[in-house]
């Protein structure tokens, strides 16, 4: 079986890179052979025939889908001898949906762009078109598939999340952690730090909850781009006098993330809704939890489909910092509790593995052909 991937990227430790490069390795022993078609690298273990480059990049201020859609030429000829079009990143569904033909054409709705493109106000339309062509549209989670119903009905859906290299993080252990974390009780956020991560309504929370854990630190890693959020942040540590207590580390190599993972306490990680813009699942809730690292996530949204509420961690309303405080202290306060929740973290891992998840999407895909 042959698959064209449209896809912006595939490689990195995060986002739909990572997605795509995990998913489609996972499918290959399967027996997908894979043609990724991208705009950006490929890590060169996932597939043997790449056209890397071959789509403009995303988000460019103005004119990034007419962009895609000059390439739809070109991409048809470099996915001519496949059997099915799976569109990765819902920014390149148009083109995906173009040059799919009468092939059976896949959607993966991760989240935010799965919402915010069909509600646009000038091409939506296309959007719509596009999502409603897809044979099968596999959301991360049900509060995705529910959000993008709210604009467009889709022809047959899924849910299901990605998975956790279970293996890759038990192996990385060169790592070592640095002299302040010895004797500390580390609370641990991971993405980029941007607002819908929620990590102001954290930080908020960490400055109530150091009141009870006097050793108490709060980590942060992933992209650190100097804007107007990432400023208030700094401004705000030193406002609630935490210069000490928090750490803002931005991007770390493998090695490093499951160190960390094994290192916290509690994988801390409150994303909150701005308009459409949410958290579709977070992978990082199982990646935690395959270090046995308890969580603390939010509700109404995709987090609250990682994290199993009383069996893996917390569940705590949105924009709530005395609530996310509560959680916190009470779990790095009962020993027996924090052991239990992290068992059931790890259990709750070893599950969702990208073998498994490759398995499910296998079967969709026959399922594809043979109609």
């Amino acid at each position: 079986m042959k698959v064209a991937y449209i896809a912006r990227d595939a490689e990195g430790l995060a986002g739909w890179g990572r997605y795509t490069a995990e998913l489609v390795r996972a499918l290959r022993p399967l027996g997908v052979e894979p043609v990724l078609v991208t705009a950006g690298p490929v890590d060169r273990t996932v597939a043997d025939e790449v056209h890397e480059g071959l789509l403009p990049p995303l988000f460019y201020p103005r004119g990034s889908t007419p962009r895609s859609l000059l390439r739809v030429g070109a991409v048809r000829r470099a996915i001519a001898g496949c059997d099915l079009v799976h569109c990765m990143a819902e920014p390149y569904m148009p083109l995906a949906a173009l040059v799919a033909g009468k092939r059976p054409l896949v959607l993966t709705a991760h989240g935010t762009w799965a919402v915010r493109l069909p509600s646009r106000q000038d091409l939506g339309w296309l959007f719509r078109w596009a999502f409603r062509r897809a044979d099968l549209t596999i959301g991360v989670s049900a509060y995705t598939l529910a959000r993008v119903e709210e604009r467009v009905r889709l022809k047959h859906k899924i849910v299901q999340p990605g998975g956790v290299d279970v293996e890759g993080f038990r192996e990385a252990t060169t790592w070592q952690p640095p002299a302040w974390a010895e004797g500390a009780q580390v609370a641990l956020g991971v993405g980029a730090v941007k607002r819908r991560k929620g990590f102001h309504v954290a930080l908020e929370a960490v400055a109530v909850a150091c009141q009870s854990l006097p050793k108490l630190h709060y980590v942060v890693l992933g992209k650190l781009s100097e804007s107007g959020y990432v400023r208030h942040l700094r401004q705000r540590i030193g406002e609630l006098g935490l210069e000490n207590r928090v750490h803002l580390l931005g991007r770390v190599d493998f090695e490093a993330l499951a160190g960390w993972y094994r290192r916290a306490d509690v994988l801390f990680q409150i994303p909150v809704n701005i308009g459409d813009s949410f958290e579709g699942f977070g992978l990082v809730y199982l990646e935690a939890g395959v270090s046995g690292t308890p969580n603390v996530a939010t509700l109404d949204c995709g987090s609250a489909e990682a994290v199993l509420d009383g069996e893996t961690g917390f569940l705590v309303p949105q924009n709530d910092p005395q609530a996310a405080a509560d959680a916190l202290v009470r779990l790095l306060s009962d020993e027996a509790l924090h052991a239990r929740l992290g068992q059931g973290a790890r259990r709750w891992a070893e599950k969702q593995t990208w073998a498994q998840v490759a398995q499910t999407v296998m079967h969709e895909y026959e399922r594809l052909l043979a109609r």
